[in-house]
This record gives C-alpha cells, sequence and structure tokens, in this order.
C-alpha cells in the first residue's frame, strides 16, 4: 500500500463518516460503484482521476483534501522551523505561515532588506492579495499605482494585476 493510498482511504473514511453517509449513500452520490468505494476505502485502491473527482465532489471538498495527509487537531510551529525562500537576489526573504494546503489560500511574510524590491507575480482571476505591514514602510505597486502601507495598515487588492512590493 502506498502512502497516497492510506491517506486517501483515511481521509475517505473520516469525510464520509463526518457526513453521516454509508458507502451505498456516497456511491450512489457520486455514481461509484460501492465495491469501488470498498476497495478504495481499503487503502489498496488506485482509483482514476474520474473517481476521485466524483468522490470529492460529493463530499463537497477539493482533491488536495481528500488526498493529502491527515492534519493533527494542533499544530506549533517554531520561529526556526520555518524555511525562508531568498529572492530577488538576497533583497527578500519569504517565509510561507501555512503549514498545509488551504485550497485557495496562501500567507507568507515577507522581509525586505532596506531599499529592497520585489517583483510579485499575477495570479489567477479572482484571486485576493492581502498585505499587513507589521514594521518599516512598504510601497506596493499595483497597476501603475503606487500605495504605501505603514506599520498596522492592510492594503487589499486584485492578485492577477501586475504588481511589486519595495522597501
Amino acid at each position: 500500500m502506498s502512502e497516497f493510498s492510506i491517506h486517501l482511504a483515511q481521509n475517505l473514511i473520516a469525510l464520509r463518516t463526518l457526513r453521516g453517509m454509508s458507502q451505498a449513500d456516497l456511491g450512489r452520490a457520486a455514481q461509484v460503484p460501492r465495491s469501488t468505494l470498498a476497495h478504495v476505502e481499503s487503502g489498496r485502491g488506485n482509483p482514476t482521476l474520474d473517481v476521485l473527482v466524483r468522490l470529492s465532489r460529493s463530499l463537497g471538498v477539493g482533491l488536495e483534501e481528500l488526498v493529502s495527509p491527515p492534519v493533527p487537531g494542533e499544530i506549533l510551529i517554531k520561529s526556526n522551523q520555518l524555511n525562508p525562500i531568498e529572492k530577488a537576489g538576497g533583497q527578500a526573504r519569504v517565509l510561507a505561515l501555512l503549514p498545509e494546503a488551504t485550497r485557495g489560500v496562501q500567507m507568507e511574510r515577507l522581509e525586505l532588506k532596506p531599499l529592497g524590491h520585489l517583483g510579485g507575480v499575477p495570479h489567477l482571476p479572482h484571486t485576493r492579495e492581502f498585505f499587513h505591514g507589521f514594521v518599516g514602510v512598504f510601497h506596493i505597486h499595483v497597476a501603475g499605482k503606487c500605495f504605501c502601507v505603514e506599520p498596522g495598515d492592510l492594503m487589499v487588492f486584485d492578485g492577477n494585476q501586475k504588481h511589486s512590493y519595495q522597501n
């Protein structure tokens, strides 16, 4: 059994049980034979992408939630466990702040050296970016406009536009 199959089985059983569904109920909702569902829940299944999509839709979750390793209820991540990524030739450090994949959400800490600059990568349409200033003054350039973000300020903008950060 692969780790993927085990995680899928654990998550499928947990999500189905939380929703008060039997294997037959979920099988009908997803239009998947109950025997296929039982095989997947045994941890020995190797379902097709089509089956995974049907199950995730019927359970109201994304594929990633269906196949990711189970997440413990409480997580404490010490600051020395965050792995910064150097960007912009060392002008910027970016630290991912979410310990698990969360559909549609990405949270990072951005540290810029004095006079540092980091170009943002435009995201998919309907993506919103939220930037909260903690220390120092940032200038955020969005679609040709410049916004001054001071400590405590919150800047919100459409992330699919050209944008950059400057200290």
